[in-house]
């Protein structure tokens, strides 16, 4: 029998209640309630469980956030959080479900444990203030925590150029969500279809980077690109815009300056997925291995184009491309592989009403399947070939 999913915030004497937000399809344990309560200067996190679970609590600086590892159990998808709570809960690697709570000033954990309540066990984190350089000082990773990449195999060879799909987000990353449609999984589903269409061909080798609701780190998919012997990388994405309207597709090529300012914040927001999923994993390079990237970077980035302006050509034909400048340029961090030319595809914007229909339909995932097949053979036909030609 499905349960619901509930999430409750008390702040001093306000209430917020989310309505109903997700019927669990798996069977126990299931989170059956969880609420967020200050009173003066402390708070408590109270999540009901259907049964005793293990779990890891612990918090992370910059920014401050509250993190719950269950070591068991999916409590159903990502949800939205009341008004002036941001809280995130999702799949952190295949077998840990993850809630992330962001703190608006620092608080420690007291205690965390599983109590008895009076609907059945719970799981309660008492949060007490304490000093910017205590919180700090306890903030920090455990070994355990650290978000580890799944043993794989890279494919062997087989003579035809390597197309690696990266859908976006997936996991304790949702990405953009409106009216109950929620990124990860359009942008998964459209994906697997431009796999299917590009494994027909002759030529080309579909690899995704995730197949289902997986978290990925960012740098991850590049990683994943790289070992397969990619020759190409498209991530694909379905965004949304707080001010203005926008429909329609476009392509995003890499550049440290964005087309605008609506495209360096679209990249910021990407960019700090990891940081927001609790997985702010990968620290920077040193100087000399970024001077070599940036020189690999700016060879490829013709290739990164021509790529782009292939598949936006195709995909005109049959479907309306963003009014204005539908080739445009940020610095996604999925984008800076040094070899391999790469391009972000934003299918459409869950913020218009017009691609919303669009983006639910499975008719136009398959038409976009068959145009950017078509945009692959019209780059293929262009391109430097020391970028067609096999890369291991």
């Amino acid at each position: 029998m499905g349960l619901r999913l509930w999430f409750s915030v008390v702040l001093v004497t306000q209430v917020f209640t989310l309505g109903l937000l997700t019927t669990i399809v798996q069977a126990e344990p299931v989170i059956e309630s969880m609420a967020f309560e200050r009173e003066g200067g402390a708070a408590s996190l109270v999540i009901g469980t259907g049964e005793e679970i293990g779990f890891d609590a612990f918090t992370l600086s910059n920014p401050r956030r509250l993190v719950i590892d269950f070591a068991e159990g999916n409590f159903g998808n990502a949800f939205a959080a009341p008004r002036g709570i941001d809280a995130r809960y999702g799949f952190f690697q295949p077998d840990r479900p993850r809630l992330v709570i962001d703190l608006g000033r620092p608080l420690g954990i007291s205690q965390a444990y599983i109590g008895d309540r009076r609907d059945g066990p719970a799981i309660i984190v008492e949060l007490q203030p304490v000093s910017e350089e205590a919180f700090e000082e306890a903030s920090g990773w455990p070994d355990e925590a650290i978000w580890t990449p799944q043993p794989s195999t890279p494919p062997v060879p087989d003579g035809r150029i390597v197309v690696v799909l990266d859908p976006g987000h997936g996991g304790i990353d949702p990405g953009a969500s409106v009216d109950g449609l929620v990124e990860k999984e359009i942008v998964l589903r459209i994906g697997r279809q431009i796999a299917e269409a590009i494994g027909e061909t002759k030529e080309f080798r579909p690899i995704l980077t995730r197949d289902d609701d997986s978290y990925v780190p960012l740098r991850e998919r590049v990683r994943i690109a790289q070992r397969a012997g990619a020759n190409v990388l498209i991530s694909l994405h379905a965004d949304t815009l707080e001010n203005g309207k926008a429909t329609g597709l476009s392509a995003y090529t890499l550049s440290e300056k964005g087309t605008d300012q609506a495209a360096d914040a679209f990249a910021e927001r990407e960019n700090r997925a990891d940081v927001l999923a609790g997985a702010d994993l990968v620290g920077e390079t040193d100087q000399m291995t970024r001077l070599l990237l940036d020189l690999s970077q700016r060879a490829t980035a013709p290739e990164s184009d021509r790529l782009a302006e292939a598949i936006l050509a195709s995909v005109s034909k049959k479907f309306k491309l963003l009014r204005t400048r539908p080739h445009r340029q940020a610095a996604f961090v999925v984008l800076k592989s040094p070899n391999i030319p790469s391009v972000l595809i934003e299918l459409g914007f869950l913020s218009s009403a017009e691609d919303r229909k669009r983006l639910q339909s499975d008719e136009y995932g398959k038409a976009i399947a068959e145009a950017l097949v078509e945009g692959l053979e019209l780059w293929r036909d262009n391109a430097d070939p020391a970028f067609t030609a096999p890369r291991r």
